[in-house]
């Protein structure tokens, strides 16, 4: 994966995290058996449960 795809990737998690805490959302949950996102979404702060990702805002 090249760098620039991963700043995207980040940039964008980024704002939608971003959007749901302006929001007054209090979870974000996903589903993925992709290893590079499920990293990617536990370097945000997601939880790891089974193939659910959450993190609380």
């Amino acid at each position: 994966m090249s760098t620039g795809k991963r700043g995207l990737q980040e940039e964008l998690l980024s704002k939608v995290i971003e959007f749901s805490k302006k929001n007054e959302l209090f979870k974000l949950s996903l589903a993925s058996d992709n290893e590079i996102a499920i990293n990617l979404y536990k370097k945000f702060g997601f939880k790891h449960d089974s193939l659910m990702m959450s993190l609380k805002l």
